[in-house]
C-alpha cells in the first residue's frame, strides 16, 4: 500500500483520507499511509455524510483508504483505494512487500483528527511524529506496555482515544 501510495504522489503532509470500518484492514490502512510518508486522517464511516464530505473539502484530500461499502458518497474528484476490492487488491499485490526508505522527520504531521468544533463545524487539529511517539513512549512506560500485552480497539477511529488505543500496542 505503501508503495502504491507513493506512486500516486503521496510524501510528507500530504493528507490521506481514511474511512473504514474498525478492523485489521483499518490498521493496515493507517501503516500504509505513514510508511509512505503521508499523514492520516481518520473518519468514521458512521459519520453523516455531509461531517464526511466537510472533511473532505476542508483538508484538501484527494486520495482516499477505504472500504467498498464506506465510500459511496465520496466526492468523484478524489480518488479512492477500496482494501476489499478485487481490482485493488490485484493492484496493491503488484508492489513490492519491502517497506519504502523513511521519508518523513519528526516535525511531520503524523495524523489530522477533527474535534466537534464550538461554531458547528469540526476542527482540524495536526499532530506531529514526534508528539505521537512522546505519547507513545508514555503510555507504554506509565502502564508498563509489555511485548506480551494486547489492547482493544473500542473507540472511533476519528476519536482521539483510538491513537491510545492502537499505537502504544504496536510499537
Amino acid at each position: 500500500l505503501a508503495h502504491c501510495l507513493r506512486k500516486k504522489g503521496v510524501k510528507p503532509e500530504t493528507l490521506v483520507g481514511i474511512c473504514m470500518e474498525r478492523s485489521a484492514a483499518l490498521i493496515v490502512g493507517i501503516m500504509g499511509i505513514l510508511k509512505a510518508g503521508g499523514a492520516y486522517v481518520p473518519m468514521d464511516p458512521t459519520y453523516p455524510q455531509q461531517r464526511l464530505t466537510y472533511m473532505i473539502h476542508d483538508a484538501g484530500i484527494e486520495l482516499l483508504v477505504t472500504q467498498s461499502e464506506a465510500s459511496g458518497w465520496v466526492p468523484e474528484s478524489v480518488t479512492r483505494i477500496c482494501l476489499d476490492s478485487t481490482a485493488d487488491q490485484e493492484m496493491l499485490s503488484q508492489e513490492s512487500d519491502q517497506n519504502p526508505p523513511i521519508a518523513t522527520t519528526p516535525h511531520n504531521m503524523a495524523y489530522l483528527i477533527y474535534t466537534s468544533g464550538t461554531t458547528g463545524n469540526p476542527k482540524g487539529v495536526m499532530v506531529e511524529h514526534h508528539t505521537l511517539i512522546n505519547m507513545v513512549f508514555w503510555h507504554q512506560q506509565f502502564f508498563q506496555v509489555t511485548e506480551q500485552d494486547r489492547a482493544s480497539q473500542i473507540a472511533s477511529i476519528a476519536f482521539d482515544a483510538a491513537v491510545a488505543e492502537i499505537w502504544p500496542y504496536l510499537s
